[in-house]
């Protein structure tokens, strides 16, 4: 379970990174 939990984890941390990412290449682009 708590292997689990991590992965799910660590899944919306690169998910909300990618998002950061994008935003932050749209803020400058803009």
């Amino acid at each position: 379970f708590a292997k689990d939990a991590k992965k799910s984890v660590a899944q919306v941390l690169e998910e909300a990174g990618v998002k950061g990412t994008s935003f932050a290449r749209f803020r400058v682009g803009s």
